[in-house]
């Protein structure tokens, strides 16, 4: 890697870290792209150089945390329910960096800016995608069935883990706690099934 690409991921991070900081002290709808520029200590071109908009620079905040994190040994002990629910629960606590009030934003900003939702989805799909790894090597220890496609698996454990994510962030009072209760007690629903 040259010493100019190097500069520009540097300053990618920087234009962030500025970003995550105000986001964090000031909310998301009072930190304008000047602020951030301000913060980063670069121009305000320079930013529309990398992102297009606010709710870019922070869908590549989420972006990052979520493309950096590995799902590591997450076998847990010939439990498939307890398994699936350590694995995305580290997940939902990636949403506790920012106050609601910033999600519900970026969220808004999914009508207004239709590639975003597609990079979202292509972030849901990396997260599916690892699960499902988890899911073949479960498959494998024959700890759940393999007559039903890991992705498959995979898809059907996600959409509670979503739809409580949303809730979460959608319902003033919902503590993300309740939110991962929730969730469990519908993985449990999901492995344990609705016979006697």
């Amino acid at each position: 890697m040259g010493l100019q690409e190097k500069k520009k991921i540097k300053r990618r991070k920087r234009i962030l870290a500025a970003a995550t900081t105000l986001f964090q002290t000031r909310g998301y709808a009072d930190t304008t792209i000047n602020a951030i520029a301000d913060k980063a200590d670069v121009g305000v071109g320079t930013i529309y150089n990398y992102f297009s908009s606010k709710n870019e620079i922070l869908l590549n905040i989420v972006a990052d945390i979520f493309l950096e994190k590995k799902p590591g040994e997450i076998i847990h002990e010939n439990d498939p329910a307890q398994t699936a629910i350590r694995f995305l629960s580290n997940y939902m606590d990636e949403f506790l960096i920012f106050e609601k009030e910033i999600w519900r934003g970026w969220f808004a900003a999914f009508f207004q800016e239709p590639n975003l939702f597609e990079r979202a989805y292509e972030l849901d799909m990396k997260i599916v995608g690892e699960l499902a790894g988890i899911c073949e090597d479960m498959q494998a220890r024959n700890m759940i069935t393999d007559r039903v496609p890991a992705s498959d698996i995979a898809k059907l454990l996600y959409t509670p883990f979503i739809s409580l994510v949303m809730s979460y962030i959608m319902l003033e009072d919902m503590d993300i706690h309740v939110a991962k209760k929730e969730f469990e007690s519908q993985v449990m629903l999901i492995f344990r099934g609705l016979f006697p």
